[in-house]
C-alpha cells in the first residue's frame, strides 16, 4: 500500500464542506498547504534516492549501471575487468612440526630459509579491478572524481580500483 502518497491539492478539496468550496478559498487552502507539499516532495525524492541506493551493490553489473546511469552524455559505456595479479603460493614442507607459528620455511632442494610472510606480503593491498572510462570522461577532473567516489562508495573494501581510458 501506498499510504505515504497524498495528492494534498485534492485533500483540501474534499475535506471542505460543500457550502465552502468556493475558488478563492479553495486556492488559498492550497497555498496554505505549500509548507507541507515541499516537504512531501522532498521525502519522496529522498525514498527514492535511498531505494535506488539500496537496489545497486558492488557487484560488476550494478557498478557499470551505476556509472552508465550517472554520465549518460558519453561516446561510449564503462566496462569492468579484473586487474591482472599473480601471487605466489607457498607451502611449509613440514606441517607437524610447528604447524601456527612457523614464520620461516626450508625451500626445497637447499639449505635456505624462506619467510611465509614479511612485512610486504601482509601490507599488499588486496585484488584490483579495472574500471575503463570513456576518453571524455577521462580527460575532466570533475568528471573523474565523481567517477572514483561513485565506485568507492559501492565497492568492497577489499578491492582496489584501477582506472584507465579506453
Amino acid at each position: 500500500m501506498r499510504q505515504f502518497l497524498i495528492n494534498y491539492k485534492k485533500l483540501v478539496v474534499l475535506l471542505l464542506p460543500s457550502m465552502m468550496r468556493k475558488p478563492f478559498i479553495v486556492v488559498l487552502l492550497q497555498i496554505a498547504t505549500i509548507a507541507i507539499r515541499l516537504r512531501h516532495s522532498d521525502f519522496l525524492t529522498n525514498r527514492s534516492s535511498n531505494l535506488y541506493r539500496l537496489n545497486h551493490t558492488g557487484q560488476v553489473c550494478y557498478l557499470r549501471a551505476l556509472l552508465n546511469d550517472a554520465f549518460s552524455t558519453r561516446s561510449c559505456d564503462f566496462t569492468i575487468t579484473d586487474g591482472n595479479t599473480v601471487s605466489e603460493w607457498r607451502y611449509a614442507l613440514d606441517e607437524m612440526q610447528h604447524p601456527y607459528d612457523q614464520l620461516m620455511v626450508m625451500e626445497e632442494g637447499s639449505a635456505s630459509m624462506v619467510e611465509l610472510w614479511n612485512e610486504e606480503h601482509i601490507l599488499m593491498e588486496t585484488t584490483p579491478f579495472t574500471v575503463s572510462c570513456p576518453p571524455e570522461v577521462f580527460s575532466d577532473l570533475d568528471s573523474m572524481n565523481r567517477v572514483k567516489n561513485i565506485v568507492n562508495t559501492y565497492k568492497l573494501l577489499s578491492k582496489r580500483p584501477e582506472y584507465i581510458s579506453f
